[in-house]
């Protein structure tokens, strides 16, 4: 029998649903609408720029000759070399930053290669901790309390790792290990890495972290890079993180930088190198990157 244009209760009942449903969906995309407009009113500046001002208050500036070199202390049978200017009576009073150079000496190198001058502009004690375990953490916040009871004028809310591949997987762990300790980097600068993409929310919440990957290494760490930065977008404690976006070839070849702003910060960076495989010097090129990282502060 050929169904008619009868209206049935079920019928009417069908097409009240759909109604329904209809206006659900209206509603639906509404919250959505509102919601998208909520999110877009927390701006990055623009043009947003990966170049800071030197922070003047934590980096003054001062001139030096050969007399100011640092010198070389052991602590705790570990050796460690100074700042730049540290015996001067002027410094007497002062604390210094401590950077951490994890595997393979990079960072540490940059820093205080003569043609860069960094460790004149930016005087710290510089340690070499190749190391990357928990418990190798753990040694080391041991060993800044060693050298903070013995005089050493270290400022605990500004240490400062950088580690490239192994050491850049490391820094995760090590940081853990800090942390077991109730210490933790004020900011870390990671070179790619075989492994290690999730922080956690606990340090990420104190320490700033700029982490590098070049897009012609290989995809597994590439996929560690990319995995991390999800994961730093998700933390609670960027959850009112401002966004931004630039690209630049400041290393000379294309790279592309993700920042996000907390409460008015560059706390989190994240750059891909197009062109760049398994290496970091092309990374050290930009001048900014130890800018960023002495301007921060332990939260």
């Amino acid at each position: 029998m050929r169904e008619t244009g009868k209206k049935t209760p079920s019928r009417r009942r069908e097409r009240a649903s759909c109604a329904a449903a209809r206006a659900v969906s209206a509603v639906a995309l509404l919250a959505l609408a509102i919601s998208a407009c909520s999110l877009s009113t927390a701006r990055p500046p623009t043009p947003y720029s990966l170049n800071e001002a030197v922070n003047e208050t934590l980096n003054p500036a001062e001139t030096f000759t050969g007399a100011d070199s640092g010198e070389t202390f052991t602590v705790g049978g570990v050796s460690v070399t100074g700042p730049w200017g540290y015996a001067r009576a002027s410094n007497a009073n002062r604390l210094y930053p401590l950077l951490v150079s994890g595997f393979w000496g990079d960072g540490a190198s940059q820093y205080t290669a003569s043609s860069n001058s960094f460790n004149k502009r930016f005087p710290a004690f510089v340690l070499d901790w190749q190391k990357d375990g928990v418990g190798d953490g753990e040694a080391l916040a041991d060993w800044i309390d060693l050298a903070v009871s013995s005089g050493y004028r270290v400022d605990p809310s500004r240490i400062y790792l950088t580690g490239f591949s192994r050491g850049g997987s490391g820094s995760f762990p090590l940081a853990r290990g800090m942390g077991n300790k109730g210490k933790y980097f004020a900011a870390i600068l990671r070179m790619a890495g075989q492994s290690q993409s999730d922080l956690g929310d606990a340090i990420a919440a104190k320490t700033a972290l700029w982490y590098h990957v070049g897009l012609n290494d290989e995809p597994a760490r590439v996929g560690v890079a990319r995995a991390a930065l999800a994961h730093f977008r998700a933390y609670p404690s960027y959850s009112g993180a401002v966004e931004a976006s630039v690209s630049d070839e400041t290393c000379g070849v294309p790279r592309s930088t993700v920042t996000l702003i907390r409460e008015g910060e560059p706390a989190f960076r994240y750059s891909e190198y197009a062109g760049m495989g398994h290496e970091s010097g092309t990374c050290y090129r930009d001048r900014e990157l130890f800018v960023w990282l002495f301007n921060r502060r332990l939260r």
